[in-house]
């Protein structure tokens, strides 16, 4: 059950809040995460998740990865039509521990970004699912990557569910059920007319 109270406290009593006021709920991927999941890459074989948001690390989690890493992890969409983004730093060995992302389902996919040394990633599938692989040597380790994972697209994400307001003298509640694979969603409020995003 997600819950969002909005203080409406400037606002002139002399407006009936049910009429003079629209709240707009958009279904986004992200922008209010509560408990974001975080997702690893094995440090050998493979892993697969579902997910539409999170953090995804290297094969040492939120520490320093370690040597003879070989592992990948593939990402599905949690959301029907979605593409998979990852974005975010990473801090390698620059000769020799590598970051490899592909279009698709595993490691035979197209290449769509080799990586090592510092600096950003920033890369969407164009398939739907987007599989990450690192490959470490047997020695000298650094900080790694943490990359920030979100859906993009065509996505079918599903509006709230069950919405219930709860009017109070200089406040409002508001309460919904997360539509099937929506981990957040961005509340916006204003006068009759308002103009949503500005």
């Amino acid at each position: 059950l997600k819950y969002w109270a909005i203080n409406l406290f400037k606002m002139s009593k002399h407006y009936s809040l049910i009429k003079n006021f629209l709240i707009v709920l958009i279904a986004t991927m992200g922008i209010l995460n509560v408990e974001a999941q975080t997702y690893t890459v094995p440090s050998s074989g493979s892993n697969t998740i579902t997910a539409c948001s999170g953090t995804v690390y290297d094969c040492g989690g939120t520490s320093s990865y370690t040597n003879s890493c070989s592992g990948y992890l593939i990402i599905n969409s949690a959301s029907a039509g979605c593409l998979v983004h990852l974005e975010g730093p990473y801090n390698t060995e620059s000769c020799c521990d590598h970051i490899y992302i592909y279009d698709g389902a595993g490691t035979s996919g197209t290449l769509l970004g080799q990586y090592q040394g510092t600096g950003t990633i920033s890369v969407t599938s164009t398939t739907g699912p987007l599989t990450i692989q690192f490959t470490t040597d047997g020695s000298v380790t650094y900080d790694g990557f943490a990359l920030s994972l979100s859906c993009s697209g065509s996505c079918t994400c599903g509006g709230p569910l069950g919405v219930t307001s709860t009017v109070g003298g200089t406040s409002i509640a508001l309460s919904w059920n997360a539509g099937n694979g929506v981990s957040a969603y961005f509340v916006e409020y204003g006068p009759t007319g308002f103009t949503p995003g500005q």
